[in-house]
């Protein structure tokens, strides 16, 4: 998951930031960030609950669990806190 916060959604050059990333910049962009952090936690919940003991399935939590924060400004650094 890959958010990226500001008044003006920048990149900063990172490749995949724009294709891959949520920008917060208007209120419905916080529910939408909302309901991929909670469908991300059901997911690896789920796949902990049914065997992720294998290295594939604790791949996918790690993958689904990891969040990266685009940005240092106060928006950013309020989310990372």
């Amino acid at each position: 998951l890959i958010v990226a916060v500001g008044a003006q959604p920048n990149t900063f050059g990172i490749p995949g930031v724009a294709e891959n990333a949520l920008f917060l910049k208007e209120a419905e962009d916080s529910a939408k960030l909302h309901a991929r952090l909670l469908s991300n936690l059901e997911k690896a919940s789920a796949l902990l609950n049914h065997g992720g003991s294998s290295e594939a399935c604790q791949r996918e939590i790690d993958r689904l669990l990891k969040i990266v924060v685009v940005g240092g400004g106060p928006t950013g650094v309020e989310l990372s806190a």
